[in-house]
């Protein structure tokens, strides 16, 4: 998840944990993009 309001994220991270989904959160854009090429390569 890029997010970088705190509050915003707070909220989705709640909603999907009930799911329980892993969450990775990325600050910005480019981060997340970062994130997602390494985890590619893994």
């Amino acid at each position: 998840m890029a997010e970088d309001d705190n509050i915003n994220f707070v909220l989705i991270e709640r909603l999907l944990q009930l799911f329980n989904f892993k969450i990775i959160r990325a600050k910005n854009g480019q981060e997340a993009i970062d994130i997602f090429k390494e985890k590619q390569r893994d």
